[in-house]
């Protein structure tokens, strides 16, 4: 996150391993949020093969199949696909559903912390 610390007193002070102000904190907490916020809900092939970490194939075959949200862009003259962030995101989660019971007892442990 490089535009993160870009003239950020705050970061500097991290980095010294010194005491932060709660100006700081807040300056911090600010630029974090914008940049969680920062992505687009639908990406492109590209975007989304770095964000899923997942293959240009594997993305279509997992939209055809209905497991994430993707499609040939209809504005695209070219047929290029878009993919939903929030759908790769949701099927990155799924194989926490389906844990075993000692991991669901963990995860309900920790729930509160995330």
């Amino acid at each position: 996150m490089p535009f993160l610390t870009d003239g950020m007193p705050c970061f500097d002070k991290i980095k010294q391993r010194k005491k932060m102000n709660s100006n700081d904190l807040d300056i911090l907490a600010a630029k974090i949020a914008e940049y969680l916020t920062a992505q687009p809900r639908w990406l492109g092939v590209k975007q989304a093969v770095v964000y899923a970490r997942l293959g240009k194939e594997k993305l279509k075959r997992l939209a055809k199949e209905g497991k994430i949200k993707g499609y040939a862009d209809p504005e695209s003259k070219r047929g290029d696909w878009i993919f939903d962030r929030k759908s790769i995101d949701q099927y990155r989660l799924s194989p926490l559903e389906f844990s075993t019971a000692k991991e669901k007892e963990i995860l309900a442990k920790f729930k509160g912390l995330f």
